[in-house]
């Protein structure tokens, strides 16, 4: 047995020039061959020996720009050539044509039965560092009794215009066609039961696709950003389509779902719904499909309880959904952008992940009393909306509900909400004033970040938050801020100082690391609320002190504040702002200790868990 022997890194730089050799007795291309800059720039005919038997195209085609030509041995076992263009040895599989081969109208060959792996990948590439090349192949006619096209095949043929796939084809691979941006219609034989995922991605011209009536499944990315994309035709045997397959298809005006569809994976409207010019007005369903069905062009479950997706093309300004529905469905309404008002109707229950995501104009929608749940960023980037009520069932405030939600002025929370989720009012930047009620238990990281015009927060429970711009929180929060050694070690100690009531003092003192800060200052909070619960004080004066810090052998001498020497600081508060007392003082605290530690530090890690749940650990 022969044994192997790679062509180089270092080899394959020394072969240079338009006609490149390489010599006998080489049985693989390795993966660094022709990588260096001159190889690139120079060769255009690759001569193959007889003993290579392992050639691999990824690389020859994305480093062999100007390739016009492979020429193989004659005796070579494994390939052979037919007007430079490679095909294994019985010529029953076009493994290679080269990217800039002077053929702009090619034939294949009738014995040819699969379309290789990037066989025809980036042919007619029209830029080359910066050098213009206007080659590349322009058509190809693929013959009778060709049965599979495989992945990549045809990958980013900018120059291709027409293919027909014949009739004989049962499977087409993975972005065989994706990029293909001069291709404008194709039609999918009913033979082919498989197309793999991408399949014509970016394929930015192309306006008509009729699938074959065998197509199992419309696959992830199938045509997304197929931005031209005015008529889709799905055959009768698709049953799934997958996540992405239809993103940006903003050009396509309806869609008709076949009987056999029982799986889509995200809504259509997430799909398809993009951008101003979108022109998607309808989607109509088979009457004998089991799992959807439509009303007026906007897509249900068959029961008619879940809304699923509501065409963004259309100009109609005010929707009523109908009063059957229980549910509206994730990105149902997702980039409708005409939209100003939503009527919901009463036994509406849940709202699903983004339902309203980016409804520009939406300046109304009544959430009915019956709601109990309301889903991920439901109104993110809902930029008109000024006013909501949040019904009394609604328990969280998810995560990125209101973000972006620029003209919100008033919101009213329900008594027994019991958290606001991470990002709830990001970047809500007309909001003034919120209450939040004290059923609520936890307030997660950034919820206010961004809001600049906030200027009244009533806090009228007992818990932390997490959230940095939220007034009285003292800072970012990383997890893996503990695993700095140097702010670890540094150890604050607060006084709080409960004062004028009935003339007795009351002090606290609360020592707090990054082991323990978050739940030290909860406690700092939880002790001063509670004395002023049990006198009964309504406008009490309170001072928190910072009287020192100390650390270990990390930080030497004593610490100064303001460039003094002054070893506290006091903070005058009253019960009504206490909370952002205490936040200002940890801030400080915290400031000072990154100070002294000489260097710019990130914030302390959090711990979260114990205060929240009601624990007053470090008092």
């Amino acid at each position: 047995m022969n044994k192997e022997k790679i062509l180089s890194y270092m080899e394959s730089n020394e072969i240079t020039g338009k006609i490149t050799e390489i010599p006998d007795g080489y049985t693989k291309i390795a993966d660094s061959a022709f990588s260096w800059k001159e190889s690139k720039e120079t060769i255009e005919e690759l001569v193959i020996p007889k003993t290579l038997s392992d050639i691999n195209l990824k690389n020859i085609n994305f480093r062999l720009h100007l390739l016009r030509k492979i020429t193989v041995h004659k005796d070579n076992p494994v390939y052979t050539d037919i007007d430079g263009v490679l095909f294994n040895k019985d010529r029953t599989e076009l493994i290679y044509f080269p990217p800039h081969h002077p053929m702009r109208n090619y034939i294949v060959p009738d014995t040819v039965e699969r379309i290789g792996n990037m066989a025809f990948a980036i042919s007619g590439r029209l830029t080359v560092y910066n050098k213009d090349i206007a080659d590349g192949v322009l058509s190809v006619e693929l013959p009778n009794g060709l049965q599979k096209i495989g992945d990549h095949a045809f990958y980013s043929c900018k120059a291709l215009t027409e293919i027909i796939i014949p009739d004989s084809v049962y499977q087409i691979g993975k972005a065989a066609f994706s990029a293909c941006k001069g291709l404008k219609s194709i039609v999918i034989p009913d033979r082919v039961c498989e197309i793999g995922e991408d399949v014509f991605q970016y394929c930015e011209n192309l306006r008509y696709v009729k699938l074959g009536k065998w197509v199992p499944n419309i696959p992830k990315g199938a045509f997304a950003s197929c931005d031209s994309l005015e008529e889709l035709v799905i055959g009768e045997g698709v049953s799934e389509i997958w996540d992405y397959a239809l993103n940006g298809c903003g050009k396509l005006p309806k869609l008709t779902i076949p009987a056999k569809v029982g799986y889509i994976v995200n809504s259509l409207s997430r799909m398809i719904n993009h951008w101003h010019d979108c022109v998607f007005t309808d989607i109509y369903v088979d009457g004998n499909n089991n799992r959807y069905t439509d009303i007026d062009g906007v897509m249900f479950s068959k029961d008619k309880t879940k809304l699923l997706a509501y065409p963004g093309g259309r100009q109609q300004s005010t929707y009523t959904v109908p009063p059957s529905v229980t549910e509206i469905g994730k990105g149902a309404f997702w980039h409708c952008r005409n939209l100003t008002e939503i009527i919901l109707p009463e036994g509406l229950k849940a709202i699903g992940n983004k339902a309203f995501y980016h409804c520009d104009k939406l300046t109304s929608v009544n959430l009915p009393d019956t709601l109990e749940e309301i889903g991920k960023g439901v109104f993110l980037w809902c930029e008109s909306i000024d006013n909501i009520i949040i019904p009394h069932q609604i328990s969280h405030i998810s995560y990125e509900m209101f973000s972006s939600c620029d003209r919100l002025k008033t919101i009213t929370l329900p008594k027994n909400l019991k958290s606001i989720g991470a990002n709830a009012f990001r970047s809500c930047k007309s909001l003034e004033e919120i209450t939040i009620p004290d059923s609520v238990e936890w307030v997660q990281d950034k919820a206010f970040k961004w809001s600049s015009a906030l200027k009244r927060v009533e806090f009228k429970g007992k818990v932390y938050s997490y959230d940095e711009e939220f007034k009285g929180v003292p800072m970012n929060f990383y997890e893996d801020a503990n695993n700095n050694t140097a702010r670890k070690k540094t150890q604050v100690v607060i006084n709080v100082i409960q004062g004028d009531i009935d003339d007795v003092v009351e002090c606290k003192k609360i020592v707090a690391d990054a082991n323990n800060y978050y739940e030290a200052l909860c406690a700092g909070y939880s002790e001063t609320m509670l004395v002023l619960a049990k006198m009964a004080a309504k406008e009490t004066k309170i001072t928190i002190t910072i009287d020192h810090m100390y650390a270990d052998s990390y930080f030497e001498g004593s610490f100064t504040f303001n460039n003094s020497n002054e070893m506290f600081v006091n903070i005058e508060a009253t019960s009504h702002n206490m909370y952002e007392a205490l936040g200002k003082a940890f801030r400080i605290a915290l400031e000072k200790t990154q100070h002294c530690a000489g260097t710019s530090l990130p914030p302390f890690g959090r711990k979260q868990n114990s205060c929240i749940k009601g624990e007053e650990n470090g008092r």
